[in-house]
Parts: C-alpha cells; structure tokens; sequence
C-alpha cells in the first residue's frame, strides 16, 4: 500500500513540470484519494476484527462484622468502591527541603534562637499561627524544632499569641 503510494507521489512530482504528460494532476489527487480511503478501510476492519473487552465488574465495599452503620453507608453511591488516586505531595520531601533548609545547611538547632524573636516571625502568619513545611521549605525535623521554639517563646512572652507585629520578620 505504501509502495503504491509513494510510487503516485513519485509520478506527480514528475508530471508537474510537463505539460505534455499523459496523466493531469486531477487524476493523481483522484488515485491518492483512493489509496487513502481504502487505508482506513483497512484499518477500520482490523478495528472490528480485535477482541471487544469486556467491562469490569462493579467493585463493592464489603460490610463487615460488628461494623456500625449510618444510613448513608447503605446507599449505592457509597457502597460502589472508589479508586482512590495518588495526590501530589503537598509539601516538600526532606530530599528536597535539605536544599532551602537554613537550619539544615547551617548545621544549627532552631530551639536556640527561642530569643530571636525577629528571626521567629519570619516563620508566622499575620494571625500568629506557624506556617506549614509547604510555606517554610523546611525539613521536618527542622519545622517540628522550629515549633515548639516559636510555642516557647510564645508562652514566654517574648512573642505575640495572637498576632505577628506589622514590620516584624519582613523586609522593608
């Protein structure tokens, strides 16, 4: 079929710049027209001819002993079984946080600048509370360190509980 086609494509790139050939251009678009259909003829036969798959059987949730149920457990929705799906990890592995973590690279344990209140409130939100791994790019060790100084310092009362101050922790 491709010998075929080739060989037509061959023939009108040498009958274009004849005017005298035997074959017009119309009757070369007319046999590569054919050649074309009858290629997705044949695909569409080997289409049907493949074995048609049949289609799972609904997976169930099993009810189990002693199990206590809610009316809800016994509708359809919630007892066709889901395939639960991977999600994207939202915060940073370690591998990847040993990079970004200061503490880390620095070789220092976060729990001595429980003083250091300027350098806390970087790692506080407006309202006072610690941000997650995914905001701080930090390892969990160095973020769990991180903390319990800054609940530390908090009980201390060398920071604020409830709020961080305007200019505290940010660049100006």
């Amino acid at each position: 079929m491709l010998a075929r086609l080739s060989q037509t494509c061959r023939v009108a790139s040498l009958a274009r710049p004849f005017s005298s050939s035997s074959r017009s251009l119309f009757n070369l678009n007319d046999d590569l027209q054919s050649l074309v259909s009858e290629q997705v003829k044949v695909q569409e036969r080997q289409a049907a001819a493949a074995p048609v798959s049949q289609p799972k059987p609904v997976e169930w949730d099993r009810f189990e002993y002693a199990k206590v149920l809610a009316p809800k457990h016994l509708t359809y929705k919630y007892r066709l079984k889901e395939q639960k799906r991977w999600k994207k990890r939202a915060i940073p592995t370690s591998r990847e946080a040993r990079p970004t973590d200061v503490f880390h690279q620095l070789n220092l344990d976060p729990r001595d600048f429980s003083t250091t209140s300027n350098l806390l409130y970087t790692f506080v939100t407006e309202m006072g509370k610690i941000q997650g791994r995914d905001a701080t790019n930090l390892t969990a060790r160095s973020q769990r360190l991180l903390g319990k100084t800054i609940r530390r310092a908090k009980h201390m009362g060398i920071m604020s509980n409830l709020s961080r101050p305007p200019n505290f922790g940010r660049p100006l």
